[in-house]
């Protein structure tokens, strides 16, 4: 539920044992995907091409994939971008 700067956007999660890789992404609260990305860390900055609009609510979910597990999925995290 917070407010964020939408030139300043980066999230962050806790590190899954023996995942290769999160797939994050960022939908719009009709579900849409609004971005998508494969990343190897445990962070990602939304990409300065990804335009949110100012006062919409979004959400951030994160997949992360343990070698020879299923995934393991984060909660829809909401967020509103500032005005």
């Amino acid at each position: 539920g917070s407010v964020v700067d939408a030139q300043r956007v980066e999230f962050s999660w806790t590190a899954v044992t023996g995942t290769p890789y999160y797939d994050v992404r960022i939908v719009t609260d009709e579900g849409d995907v609004v971005a998508r990305e494969r990343v190897s860390g445990t962070a990602w900055k939304l990409p300065a091409e990804v335009q949110l609009r100012p006062g919409a609510e979004y959400f951030v979910h994160v997949d992360a994939y343990p070698s020879g597990d299923k995934a393991v999925s984060s909660e829809h995290v909401p967020f509103r971008i500032a005005e």
